[in-house]
């Protein structure tokens, strides 16, 4: 039959009358059955009174979502606030900064007071061990004076 369409072809004039005769033969083993619409049930179809109403459980599982996302988020900022710091350490905040200050410049007068006590004379070992202590101690309140004093911010360990 292809032989027959391909020399046929080349007429026009046949073409179109050939096409149109094998297209209105119908084999009756190739025929489809009648589409038919599906018949709708009374319990598939919501009520009108819920359309539009968002069910529970969509609900629910958005606000999980959201308190994920929030977790997450506040998480990573947790971990970026963390990484400023050096590891096992904490920042010092203003208030404890001058809390220690005051400390310090207390303890520095009494230091003062105890090295004004001794004796101007250091004939005993014992006066010149009291005399290195204060000393050495007051050297330490002083750098630590001079570190709480800096701009810089300070960290202390946990």
């Amino acid at each position: 039959r292809s032989s027959d369409l391909v020399n046929e072809c080349d007429e026009s004039r046949r073409m179109f009358t050939i096409m149109e005769s094998s297209a209105t033969q119908v084999d009756s083993s190739r025929t489809l059955p009648p589409i038919q619409k599906p018949k709708s049930s009374p319990s598939t179809i919501p009520p009108l009174a819920n359309r539009g109403v968002v069910p529970e459980y969509l609900l629910k599982r958005k606000a999980e979502m959201k308190a994920e996302k929030d977790a997450i988020e506040q998480e990573v900022a947790r971990q970026t606030e963390a990484a400023k710091y050096p590891p096992g350490h904490r920042p010092v905040t203003e208030d404890e900064k001058l809390d220690i200050l005051d400390k310090l410049a207390q303890r520095k007068k009494e230091l003062q007071m105890e090295l004004h006590k001794l004796p101007v004379r250091f004939d005993t070992q014992a006066i010149r061990q009291k005399k290195l202590q204060i000393e050495s101690e007051m050297a330490e309140t002083e750098a630590a004076e001079r570190k709480f004093n800096s701009k810089k911010q300070l960290f202390v360990p946990i």
